[in-house]
């Protein structure tokens, strides 16, 4: 078949299965179905060979505008049928095809589209190609490959437009739908971006002593008192180091802002340079603790 513009029985025609955009409503089918009967269809489909039944058509592109023509009892649709182009793609080639002319339209619900690229970086698609076939940057396609494993809870807050992507994606990055879905609702109500990040942060800090605290054998049986105060000392420690840490990272101080805390406290060089190869030394300590009892505990 050439690629003019064809006239094509509706009734030959079927939707991809695997078409990102899944939300139609009828609302507006009725209304593109009356506008198509009344004015002509502006822009002719994409079809291609059905895959799998001989003589009939699936559809690359313009799934609406084929049923508002069902819908409407319009019995053909103008459509290219293009036979090599589509023949030579691969199943992620043609969902991107997908996503872009969909996107281009405005048409998919945000969850729509990261789960459309999720699916094509499935099929083996990277997220360069993605990026380079839709325009889209890189940074934005990754996070909707995230963003496509989030929980149920989390996806309608996202196309209700109550949570935005970039917290959903920090939310993704939790191992758990439990988890996912309890930072969630740490986010709730916390006015901007930043807040819900900051207040998923703070959960997260929160879940992971939670966990290094059930690792901690319950029972002490055997220890003197004196053993069990160190152990207590030490855990105090631990906890006010952990949270003048937090303090640190919360003043921005490790992200090009170290300059600014060195002069502030330019008169005590001396002790900045001791206080940090202390916490260079008792890092390596902590770390070396660590793995030592991680090993303990999995033998």
């Amino acid at each position: 078949m050439s690629r003019q513009v064809q006239k094509i029985r509706v009734d030959l025609i079927d939707p991809d299965p695997n078409q990102p955009r899944k939300t139609k409503s009828p609302e507006y089918l009725k209304e593109l179905g009356k506008s198509i009967a009344s004015d002509g269809l502006n822009n002719p489909i994409a079809l291609r060979p059905h895959p799998e039944i001989a003589g009939r058509f699936m559809i690359v592109n313009g799934e609406c505008r084929w049923a508002a023509c069902v819908l409407s009892g319009i019995e053909t649709i103008e459509a290219f049928v293009r036979i090599k182009k589509y023949a030579a793609m691969s199943e992620a080639e043609l969902l991107i095809h997908q996503i872009a002319d969909n996107e281009q339209r405005s048409d998919m619900l945000p969850v729509e589209t990261a789960e459309a690229y999720a699916r094509a970086a499935a099929l083996g698609a990277t997220i360069k190609e993605m990026s380079e076939k839709t325009g889209k940057s890189e940074k934005i396609i990754s996070c909707d490959v995230k963003v496509a494993g989030l929980p149920k809870i989390c996806k309608d807050a996202i196309n209700a437009g109550t949570l935005s992507k970039v917290v959903g994606e920090k939310i993704a990055s939790f191992d758990t739908e439990k988890e996912m879905t309890t930072a969630y609702k740490k986010s709730i109500g916390k006015g901007t971006v930043l807040d819900q990040l900051a207040a998923i942060e703070a959960y997260r800090q929160r879940n992971a002593q939670g966990k290094l605290a059930l690792d901690v054998p319950k029972k002490q049986s055997g220890l003197s008192k004196e053993e069990k105060d160190a152990n207590k000392e030490a855990g105090m420690a631990y906890d006010n180091l952990y949270k003048a840490i937090a303090r640190f990272e919360k003043s921005g101080c490790h992200n090009g802002k170290g300059e600014d805390m060195v002069k502030a406290r330019s008169k005590k060089i001396g002790q900045m340079i001791e206080l940090a190869k202390s916490m260079e030394k008792y890092g390596k300590k902590i770390m070396s603790e660590c793995r030592a009892y991680e090993a303990r505990l999995q033998a």
